[in-house]
């Protein structure tokens, strides 16, 4: 999803499904991705430094969820 395009603003969620079911397949659902979560290669310093690269401000729920699952 394109959020520094408008016109691409509207359309994120389509795009996103469209990844989603090619990469994954539409039965495969958020907790599906639970047990492909390997903690051993977590490093919250990383995504840290990639978050305050990037200009991030706050982190979705979703992904705090998946990390203390």
């Amino acid at each position: 999803m394109n959020l520094r395009n408008p016109k691409r603003v509207n359309q994120g969620h389509k795009e996103t499904k469209a990844f989603h079911n090619m990469a994954y397949g539409g039965n495969f659902n958020y907790p599906d991705f639970v047990p492909l979560f390997n903690y051993n290669f977590f490093d919250a310093n990383q995504w840290a430094d990639v978050f305050e690269q990037s200009g991030v401000k706050y982190l979705v729920h979703q992904i705090l969820v998946l990390l203390n699952s």
